[in-house]
């Protein structure tokens, strides 16, 4: 059983992580792939049916992984919205398709399984959507005598309809 060369890891490699499709590059036959989800990262297998060459790849094997860097405050931003969008959401630093989940209805969680990224965002807007208040939203430029004063008079309006 061979070993396909550091050449052809890396070119094998980015082709699974942007296509999902992966070629031999000794007969063309197509890869069997296998992506195992790990706690610090991820492990691929390849293997070729044909001529038996295979590769093993981990997040700390990467060809890429000098590259690899923590996504801006921008970028992690732009993943999110671009997502809120329809779009798909291709990670800025490695290529790989970013993954999304939804924790508790209202923190979403955007990840690259490739370089280990994330960016959470919590939903404000379902957050207040969903917690009723029967408080008004205080008004920011009021001061605080102001706001005092609204209370009192709206808890007075009140007792007098009680």
């Amino acid at each position: 059983m061979s070993s396909f060369s550091g050449g052809q890891i890396e070119m094998l490699v980015d082709a699974y992580w942007n296509l999902h499709a992966v070629q031999c590059p000794n007969d063309g036959v197509k890869i069997q792939a296998r992506l195992y989800s790990q706690l610090a990262g991820y492990l691929l297998v390849l293997g070729c049916p044909r001529c038996g060459t295979k590769a093993q790849v981990t997040h700390y094997s990467d060809p890429r992984r000098a590259a690899f860097r923590k996504w801006s405050q921008t970028e992690g931003e732009t993943l999110a919205l671009d997502h809120q969008r329809g779009k798909n959401v291709n990670c800025p630093v490695c290529q790989a398709r970013v993954k999304h989940r939804i924790v508790g209805q209202l923190i979403h969680i955007y990840e690259c399984p490739r370089c280990g990224n994330q960016h959470d965002v919590l939903s404000l807007d379902q957050a207040f959507e969903e917690v009723p208040s029967s408080r008004p939203i205080p008004n920011p430029s009021e001061t605080y005598e102001q706001r005092m004063n609204n209370e009192h008079a709206s808890n007075r309006r009140i007792a007098q309809i009680a």
